[in-house]
């Protein structure tokens, strides 16, 4: 088992204090509980926290299969007609 010993300044001191009220954790429970959370919402999934804030917007709209290979065509074939 690794020991860790960690330096947390004011701001972090009083979200790890407010995390380990809430959910009943001593510290190594929360930090554990941390550590788990992120592996399993960043590195897990290869996510990074753009993704994490984009996630709802990644994919969700419809569209050609191929447009990231021809969108400057379709691109000019929209415009063409609106002209």
């Amino acid at each position: 088992m690794r020991r860790l010993n960690a330096r947390l300044d004011e701001e972090f001191t009083k979200k790890f204090e407010l995390i380990k009220k809430r959910n009943a954790m001593n510290d190594s429970t929360a930090i554990k509980a941390a550590i788990d959370y992120y592996y399993q919402h960043v590195c897990k999934k290869g996510a990074t926290p753009i993704k994490e804030l984009l996630a709802d917007f990644i994919g969700c709209a419809e569209g050609s299969t191929e447009l990231s290979k021809n969108y400057k065509k379709l691109l000019n074939s929209t415009l063409k007609h609106k002209l």
